[in-house]
This record gives structure tokens, sequence and C-alpha cells, in this order.
């Protein structure tokens, strides 16, 4: 007598998604970090309201000031995604529903995304408001260039975020993957002078995502793929391979 094998369809990426977006949201140091970005953004607005001979007064000079908000805080949720569920060990139960780890990390990876996304447009909207208070409030001389500045901005935002969650995918424990991820790029931005100083803009993350921020790519798209390849591209290679292979009971 044969015997009939009945598939159980796995977990619709869409719903896979939906979840790993509640999750990101959906405890408290998550929520005071989002509480924390979404108030650096708006007091970082200041900095060229109060500075103008500091900052253009432009778009792209006032969204330079909220970049750092939406860059600053705002990885440490996607690592607390991607790495809570390790350090609890909860991860089991995730992958036992949807064994298919890959999809897991992707919908996780998405969901950051998706925050840098909101990031961005929130950081884009209090700067044309800092915009439009210079002009009509202060009466300074401005400009309305918003195109290099809503792409820089969005585009630095997203490829931090990925960055983020490389550096959370191969390292899989939260205070390791923070540490690492704001502390290393300082370390070596830091130390890339003298001999080291001809390489350094080649491997300096900070500085390409400046580059991309602002605008300034002309010249500098060399330097911006190394870097890239070496600050995003191979820790979510190496993340995904470790996520793909690691025993979760260990």
């Amino acid at each position: 007598m044969s015997t009939m094998t009945i598939e159980t369809p796995g977990v619709p990426f869409g719903r896979l998604l939906r979840v790993e977006s509640e999750k990101a949201v959906d405890t408290r140091a998550a929520r005071w970090l989002i509480a924390v970005t979404a108030l650096l953004i708006i007091a970082s607005v200041g900095l060229p309201l109060g500075l103008p001979d500091e900052f253009d007064q432009s778009p792209t000079g006032y969204t330079g000031a909220t970049a750092i908000g939406v860059l600053s805080v705002f990885p440490a949720v996607v690592i607390l995604l991607l790495t809570t569920e390790w350090t609890r060990g909860t991860i089991l139960v995730t992958f036992t529903q949807e064994p298919r780890r890959l999809r897991v990390l992707a919908a996780k990876g998405l969901a950051g995304v998706g925050l840098g996304v909101l990031g961005a447009l929130l950081g884009f909207a209090v700067a044309m408001a800092g915009v439009l208070t210079a002009d009509v409030v202060l009466g300074r001389e401005v400009s309305y260039a918003v195109e290099s500045a809503f792409t820089g901005l969005l585009a630095a935002s997203v490829l931090n975020m990925l960055m983020a969650t490389g550096f959370a995918a191969l390292l899989q424990n939260s205070a390791t993957a923070i540490v690492v991820f704001y502390v290393v790029p300082a370390i070596w931005g830091a130390i890339s002078v003298g001999v080291l100083a001809d390489v350094g803009e080649y491997l300096d993350s900070n500085q390409a995502f400046q580059w991309i921020l602002e605008g300034d790519t002309a010249g500098h798209w060399p330097a911006i793929f190394v870097s890239m390849t070496l600050w995003i591209a191979i820790p979510l290679a190496a993340g995904a391979w470790r996520v793909a292979t690691r025993d979760v009971r260990s």
C-alpha cells in the first residue's frame, strides 16, 4: 500500500514580513530607540537653524543635520530585531514555524529597510520644515533643490540599515553586534592617517555615507563601491551563511 505525503505549505512571505515588522517595534527597547531617534531628528534641525554659517541653507544642508538622528540610533533597532531571538534562544520557535531560514533573514532585513525608509522620510520632512523656517521666519536666502537631498538621505539610510543587518546576522549577539557596528568603523576612520590615508577612503564607511548623503558621488564611486562591499556585502553574505548553518541549540 502506498502512502501519500502531504506537504504543508510554507508561511507566505508577506505574512512573514508583517510578523517581523511587528517584532521590530513590539519591544520596550525598540520603542525607546525609535522615540530617541525621532527626538534626535527633530532636535538636530536646530544646528543649521542656529549655525547658518556652518550649514548650507538648503535641503541638502538640513538633511545633513537630520541624518544625525536617522543614521545614528535607528540601526540599533534592526540589530535587536536580528539578534534578540538568538540571545534569548527563541530562534528555535521561529525556525520551527518557518524552517527556510534565509526567508526569515530576508523578512527581518526588509523590515529593517522599511524602518530606514520611514526614518529617511521623517528626516526629510523635518529638514524641509527647517528650510521653510529659515526662509519664512528668519528671512534667510535658501535653496529648494530637494532631489539630491531626498535621494541622498534615503540611500544612506537604507544602506546603513543593510549594514546593521549584516553585522547582526553575522554576530548574532545584541551587545557584540551593537558595539562592533558603532565602534569598528569609527576606529578605522580615526586611524586612517599617514600611510593609511591613501587607502582610508576606500575602507571608511562613514566617508562613503557622507558622499552619498551630500550627493557628492562624482569621482568617488570606486571608493564607495569598495567600502560598501567591505562593510555591507561581505557581512551580509557571511551572516546569511551563518544563519543558514548554525545549530540553533548552540
